[in-house]
């Protein structure tokens, strides 16, 4: 399974993705899933939350993850979910895909 989570960009090349437009939606598609190939994030999800808290709720829920990819433009968002990852996903594969 591999997800891409943004609530705008159109996940054009990403079509091998399940697309998620929100933090509800990421989420119940790890609910679902319970074990993803890759997750490709962006920070600002046009609500309260973030994909730093998707990355709260992998961690939270156990869920397993071999990739995290940050695709997020958002320079502050980035550097704290980049934080997260170091602190909690120690082993999981992580790429920054954007410009800070």
């Amino acid at each position: 399974m591999k997800i891409f989570v943004d609530d705008q960009r159109t996940p054009d090349s990403f079509s091998n993705y399940q697309c998620a437009r929100s933090y509800k939606t990421a989420v119940m598609l790890l609910d679902i899933f319970k074990e993803v190939d890759v997750i490709n994030l962006d920070y600002d999800l046009g609500s309260k939350e973030t994909g730093l808290d998707i990355l709260k709720y992998i961690y939270e829920h156990k869920i397993s993850v071999k990739h995290i990819i940050i695709h997020s433009t958002h320079p502050d968002g980035v550097s704290k979910m980049e934080k997260y990852i170091k602190e909690h996903f120690k082993d999981i594969q992580y790429t920054y895909a954007g410009s800070k």
